[in-house]
């Protein structure tokens, strides 16, 4: 039996959309934190504000992907396969930008653009991953509403059958 919350949760595509907008966002947080911060011995408030800032811009830089993915979901594969890696490819830069800019500032030091591809490189693995989640979680919904369908059908062939039995 399933929780009334989750289920709640589960059943409404928005509260379902954040809350794994927002489990995913802090997974990311904890991870950088993981295996950056912690690995470098380097905790610092700083470092710490990074991966907050960068989460929090991460949520909302992302959020536009899921009306855009939305509003293009009846366009042909190869169409939208093109506008989502258009989508992850500028939306990746903007993260990238955003979060060496909120670095060198929290950081106190200059911007590190020498090393802009390492940043932008982690930012498309990212957004990629967004993507493919995204339309996993949208074919999932679409394969379980056929398939609960085909058992209604089933089931509805199957109370026809009997009556038309207990009727002769």
């Amino acid at each position: 039996m399933t929780h009334p919350i989750l289920q709640r949760i589960y059943d409404n595509r928005n509260y379902r959309f954040w809350a794994c907008q927002t489990v995913g966002w802090m997974g990311y947080a904890l991870g950088t934190f993981l295996t950056i911060t912690v690995v470098d011995q380097n905790i610092s408030w700083p470092h710490l504000g990074h991966i907050a800032l960068s989460t929090v811009l991460g949520m909302l830089i992302s959020w536009p992907l899921r009306n855009l993915y939305l509003r293009t979901f009846e366009y042909p594969v190869i169409t939208r396969l093109l506008i989502a890696a258009g989508a992850v490819i500028v939306l990746s830069w903007v993260w990238t930008v955003c979060r060496i800019q909120i670095y060198a500032w929290m950081a106190n030091e200059p911007a590190v653009w020498s090393e802009v591809h390492y940043w932008y490189f982690g930012s498309l693995f990212v957004f990629l991953s967004w993507t493919v989640l995204y339309y996993g979680i949208k074919y999932y919904d679409l394969l379980t509403l056929e398939h609960q369908m085909l058992l209604q059908e089933s089931a509805q062939r199957k109370a026809e059958q009997l009556l038309r039995s207990q009727a002769e």
